[in-house]
């Protein structure tokens, strides 16, 4: 072995032991031969990362789908609804309470009932089964008279000429037509709990109350 003083023989760093006379070559790896080459730097782990790629025009007759990764899944737009006819002309409902004198006290009735009013242009028994048609639904007292609410829709006409139906549903989109009341007639000074339209419709066995106003 060389005993040179800065040079010392021992472990080689391509493995084995260098026994030469003198420094070893320039070519031989570390600690012996030259400096290593600077650290990289910091190395990144994980997959690898791919380069950008630019953005190419979808195929003929491909539509891309719009969404992408990391973000929540599209919702599909809802279905159009059903075409409803046109509303039959009804004037406006005033829904403001009772005229009260300042200082007084309004007792309300403590029967009511719900009606609710056709608004087509037709019918419900003269449309096809199952033919969509608008209302409003109303909550009055079961003591209201037949006047009282064709006065309350703000029905007028002759007497003779106007009043209300009532819709009977069979089932499947079917109607028929009920009990009829004219305002010319007796029965128009009935309350509408004699006719059976109270606060039992619609909250159990017995169905709503459906009604349509009548204009010969």
């Amino acid at each position: 072995m060389d005993d040179s003083p800065g040079f010392p023989s021992g472990w080689r760093a391509n493995g084995g032991y260098w026994y030469g006379n003198g420094p070893p070559p320039d070519s031989a790896p570390p600690p012996w031969g030259a400096p290593p080459p600077p650290f990289p730097g910091p190395v990144a782990y994980g997959p690898p990362q791919l380069p950008p790629q630019a953005p190419q025009a979808p195929s003929p007759g491909y539509t891309p789908w719009p969404w992408q990764f990391g973000q929540p899944p599209p919702v599909a737009p809802p279905a159009p609804g059903p075409v409803i006819p046109p509303h039959m002309p009804l004037p406006p409902v005033q829904l403001s309470g009772p005229n009260v004198m300042p200082g007084a006290n309004y007792l309300f009735p403590t029967e009511h009932t719900s009606l609710h009013i056709v608004q087509a242009p037709c019918a419900p028994w003269d449309l096809p089964p199952g033919t969509p048609f608008p209302f409003h639904i109303y909550r009055c007292p079961s003591s209201l008279t037949i006047k009282g609410l064709l006065s309350s829709l703000g029905v007028e006409g002759e007497p003779y000429r106007i009043g209300v139906s009532e819709c009977l549903e069979l089932g499947n989109g079917s109607w028929t037509k009920g009990t009829t009341v004219m305002a010319n007639e007796e029965r128009a000074e009935k309350q509408l709990e004699w006719f059976g339209w109270d606060e039992s419709r619609g909250t159990g066995p017995k169905p709503p109350v459906w009604l349509m106003v009548e204009r010969l």
